[in-house]
């Protein structure tokens, strides 16, 4: 028997399992190069790497709407 009923959290989590099958992509498109930076180029290919995260989620946010039900 499962269990039936609305998850508190359910936007959040849906969030999270969108960041977790596009991080990895993107991370290692950048593989290569992050291995072979230095100190400061890693901190600019983070930011750069976390912006690519932020719009692909944004892009697929419309299967997690805010305002679903959870």
């Amino acid at each position: 028997m499962g269990c039936h009923g609305f998850v508190s959290d359910g936007y959040e989590r849906a969030i999270a399992g969108i960041e977790a099958e596009v991080r990895p992509e993107i991370e290692a498109r950048y593989a290569e190069e992050w291995n072979a930076a230095g100190i400061f180029r890693r901190l600019v290919l983070r930011r750069q790497i976390e912006k690519e995260v932020d719009r692909a989620i944004e892009a697929r946010s419309d299967q997690a709407p805010p305002d679903g039900m959870y």
